[in-house]
Formats: C-alpha cells, sequence, structure tokens
C-alpha cells in the first residue's frame, strides 16, 4: 500500500507591497510632526505675548496681570513667567489694598513683589507713594522711632526715620 501523502501547500505572498506605501507612511509621518511643531511655535508665541502685554502700560493692571497669569498657566515650566505672574498679582492686590486705605498691608505686599521685580519704575512708583501714604495717615513713624530709642529717650542720627 502506497500512499501519497501530499504536505499541504503554504503559499507566501511574495509580491512586493504596492509602490508608494512605505513613502506614504513617511509624508503621514512628517506631516505629523510639521503640524505639532506649527501648534508648539504657535502656542509658545501666545504665552510670549501674553507675557510681553503684562509689561505694557498701555493695558489696565487688570489686564497685565491676567496675561501674566495666561503666560504662566501657558508656560508652566517657565519659572520667568511664573515670577512675573506672581509679581503682577502682588502688584494687583497692592493696588487695591493702598485704594482701602489698608497701608500696612499695601506696603507689605508692594514691597514682596518689588523685591521679584527689582527697577520696574511703575511698581517703585506705587510702593514709594504707599509708605508715603503710611506715613502721613498713621502714626507708624513715631511707633518706629519709639522702638529705636535708647537709654532716657535718646536717639542717634541714623536712628532718625525721615
Amino acid at each position: 500500500m502506497t500512499s501519497s501523502a501530499t504536505t499541504p501547500s503554504t503559499s507566501r505572498d511574495t509580491s512586493p507591497p504596492p509602490a508608494g506605501t512605505g513613502r506614504r507612511r513617511w509624508l503621514v509621518l512628517g506631516l505629523i510632526l510639521v503640524l505639532l511643531l506649527i501648534t508648539l511655535v504657535g502656542w509658545w508665541a501666545l504665552a510670549r505675548s501674553a507675557y510681553l502685554r503684562s509689561f505694557s502700560s498701555a493695558y489696565t493692571l487688570e489686564q497685565r496681570a491676567s496675561a501674566a497669569e495666561q503666560a504662566a498657566h501657558m508656560m508652566p515650566l517657565s519659572a520667568r513667567y511664573k515670577t512675573r505672574a506672581v509679581v503682577m498679582e502682588g502688584w494687583l492686590q497692592g493696588k487695591r489694598q493702598l485704594e482701602a486705605q489698608d497701608w500696612s498691608g499695601a506696603v507689605a505686599t508692594l514691597a514682596a513683589a518689588y523685591k521679584l521685580d527689582i527697577g520696574d519704575k511703575e511698581l517703585l512708583a506705587l510702593f514709594q507713594s504707599a509708605q508715603a501714604y503710611q506715613r502721613i495717615k498713621t502714626n507708624w513713624k513715631a511707633h518706629s522711632q519709639h522702638a529705636h530709642e535708647g537709654p532716657g529717650g535718646s536717639l542717634t542720627p541714623t536712628d532718625v526715620i525721615r
């Protein structure tokens, strides 16, 4: 008995892939990367624009503080943008405290903001204005000078607050 065993034939499709398939994949990948790059550059440009608006005196202080917050939110890894948002929030809060006649609070808040942004002339002017109001409207000077008194109520010339 002779058996004729036939092995199953496995046919492989050895035909080449359709022309352009590999090229099409690279084109799609390249297009995705270009779109991603454009999106990232656009995001950065919007954040930078908001950051720069926070320095412009053409806007109200509220708008500038909002722009700084927007920039910090858009670029959370940027310490510079975060610092600007903190400065502007302190500046705005100090202005509101000054308007509410909270002289001590305004001086403290504006001093903290100015320490983060030394050199800003507008912020310095508001800070100095708050200090002047504090001296005029309160008895801060008398209390502070009293703390410097030596024996018998004496003061040295360096202890006198002007």
